[in-house]
């Protein structure tokens, strides 16, 4: 029986690792739409083949499941509750098979959110050792790598395939998320992870006063993220990843109870905040200059909301807002936002954008919410996420270590990943990204001791990043110091 129990513990282990190594990087040209078919059937068939062996784990220790279940039930409640919403929003749609199936272009519908919900629970009761997070982590870094390694190959033009929009042209990266926005919303999330590895490796560097290569790699691991990050030119994401910092800076001033200076500069914060939206109302319909080089003109764009995609943004708000008004409690449904929006087409989107072009999202992760799934979908929504960083926040207030740290670099990712979202949305990669990290940040901060592998080498843990060499040896030699 143990050796059954073991057989699928490594079994359900890899099916986890390989949806976190898989969603982001696999897509397939053969197919229309080679990005979200591809996520949905990767996810989708992933994820089911590693439940039917965590369904068998339970149906042969059912006991133990049930007791853990009791325990742990309270963790997965909020998203629960919110999937029940989600799912009461897809009965009452205009169309039933767009709100559960999800449209063929997002590939995003209740049955995604299902798997989701799945994926969450499925980290939740199996991830419990020091073990699994390194190899975790590692999995996490070397997807990374590659990511932005595909990215770099598009930006320098010896990507191997030929794609409609060339990124050596635009200047804008995709790599094998699809889209810059996509693509710069899911670096968010793994940069701050990024930074810590830096941060804890110059640590190690500075008391044990060995190798230096070892900070030196995880720096230029940071700096090859942070060049992707930029020539994505996503505005969204660059916000996201100023907010970062700015959370960062405030937590670390409240924490060591530097209360005049956290005082000043949130006064500072804010008013430069006001000055920037006075300047976007003062300058409207100003152009931005044309003449100024692709990335430096985007960054004019960040506090202007003049140009067409801003434009075309607050078009969607306000027209969303409107729908909103009219259906304020369980919204249209997944996925319908798009038969709706068309009744409010313009002719100034032709010259802003394309002709007949017209919305199927309103950019804005809020406002969407807002339209699926009504003020009752947003409240549960927010709860789902208030509530994971509530049990992961309470570790770090308690002590600031490594296990703080770690827990603390995770929800600055999900932070900067929903600072994005104010001007995008969820698709499948970036969401089990976003949900995968909720996720383990609830276990950190429940199981600090059991799970963060303090005592880890730098060479250790950048050699199962770079090759993946054997993890279980990693684990046993921290566990023994």
């Amino acid at each position: 029986m143990k050796k059954i129990h073991f057989s699928l513990d490594i079994i359900i282990e890899i099916g986890w690792l390989a949806i976190f190594l898989l969603s982001p990087i696999y897509f397939d040209t053969l197919i229309y739409q080679p990005f979200p078919t591809a996520w949905q059937v990767s996810f989708y068939t992933l994820l089911q083949i590693t439940l039917f062996f965590w369904l068998i784990k339970i149906i042969f220790n059912f006991s133990e499941f049930k007791n853990e279940f009791k325990k742990r039930v309270k963790y997965i409640l909020p998203f629960f509750i919110f999937l029940i919403f989600v799912f009461i929003s897809t009965l009452l749609s205009r169309s039933l098979s767009f709100s559960f199936w999800g449209s063929y272009e997002r590939c995003f519908g209740f049955l995604t959110w299902l798997h989701l919900f799945l994926f969450y629970c499925l980290l939740i009761f199996n991830l419990k050792t020091k073990d699994q997070l390194t190899k975790l982590i590692g999995v996490i870094f070397g997807t990374t790598f590659f990511i932005c390694l595909y990215g770099v190959i598009q930006l320098f033009g010896f990507d191997f395939i030929k794609w409609e929009v060339n990124p050596s042209e635009s200047y804008r990266i995709f790599s094998s998320l699809g889209q810059p926005n996509f693509l710069a919303s899911w670096l968010l999330l793994v940069l701050p992870l990024i930074s810590l590895f830096f941060f804890y490796c110059f640590n190690f560097w500075r008391k044990e006063k060995k190798s230096i290569l070892f900070p030196f790699f995880a720096f230029l691991m940071f700096l090859f993220v942070f060049f992707v990050l930029i020539f994505t030119q996503s505005r969204g994401a660059w916000l996201g990843f100023l907010s970062q910092i700015l959370i960062l800076y405030f937590f670390l001033l409240w924490y060591f109870k530097k209360r005049r200076l956290f005082c000043t500069s949130l006064i500072i914060v804010l008013g430069l905040g006001l000055i920037l939206i006075g300047l976007n109302i003062y300058h409207f319909n100003s152009p931005i200059n044309e003449s100024l080089s692709p990335i430096i003109g985007r960054l004019e764009s960040l506090v202007y909301l003049g140009g067409a995609t801003g434009r075309l943004r607050l078009y969607f708000w306000q027209d969303g807002l409107e729908l909103i008004s009219k259906k304020p409690f369980f919204g249209y449904g997944p996925e319908t936002q798009r038969f709706y929006y068309i009744s409010y087409y313009r002719p100034e989107f032709a010259a802003l954008e394309a002709i007949n072009s017209y919305p199927d999202r309103a950019h804005n992760d809020i406002i969407d919410t807002l339209l699926t799934t009504g003020f009752f979908g947003l409240i549960s929504y927010l709860l789902f996420i208030g509530s994971s960083f509530y049990f992961g926040i309470k570790q770090v207030l308690k002590k600031l270590d490594f296990s703080g740290l770690f827990i603390l670099a995770l929800l600055l990712g999900v932070f900067g990943y929903l600072v994005s979202l104010q001007f995008s949305f969820h698709v499948i990669p970036t969401a089990v990204y976003f949900v995968g990290f909720l996720a383990i940040g609830v276990v950190i901060g429940v199981r600090p001791s059991k799970l963060v592998a303090i005592g880890v080498r730098p060479s250790k843990l950048t050699s199962l990043v770079a090759i993946g060499v054997r993890p279980s040896k990693l684990t046993s030699e921290t566990s023994h110091k």
